[in-house]
């Protein structure tokens, strides 16, 4: 880490999440729309589990590509690296993504430890050993 290294904080990370969220929800709202002439939720559950593949794979394959980010990141100017602030591999990208379900299962208070913690990481950050920091 040089002394220029910038944590990035909830704030900016929310944003990030929503900007991926519209992102991979969008088209299957659309195909929903076009093909069963309505978006509500009984038809949109017919794309359930393609939307929970291509979003798994998106929140996984990003972090490890030249971009280092989610479209969301990236947009925001940040990336993943590791605790070396260098770019995660595979592995560490899975872990990190399946940590996740620690933070919804104690009703998201481990993304509120992006707001107390010194390097502004978060519980499934602390277990994968990642960051997310602005590039620079």
């Amino acid at each position: 880490m040089n002394t220029t290294t910038k944590h990035a904080g909830f704030g900016a990370r929310l944003v990030a999440f929503l900007i991926d969220g519209l992102l991979i929800s969008s088209p299957f709202m659309l195909i929903s729309f076009f093909v069963f002439g309505t978006a509500d939720i009984e038809q949109v559950a017919v794309l359930y589990w393609p939307y929970i593949v291509i979003g798994t794979l998106y929140f996984i394959g990003m972090p490890v590509t030249p971009m280092q980010a989610t479209v969301g990141k990236y947009v925001m100017g940040m990336i993943v690296t590791d605790e070396q602030y260098q770019p995660i591999k595979l592995g560490k990208s899975i872990g990190r993504y399946f940590s996740q379900i620690l933070s919804y299962l104690i009703i998201f208070i481990g993304y509120l430890l992006i707001a107390v913690t010194k390097k502004k990481t978060d519980l499934h950050d602390m277990i994968a050993g990642t960051y997310i920091i602005y590039k620079g």
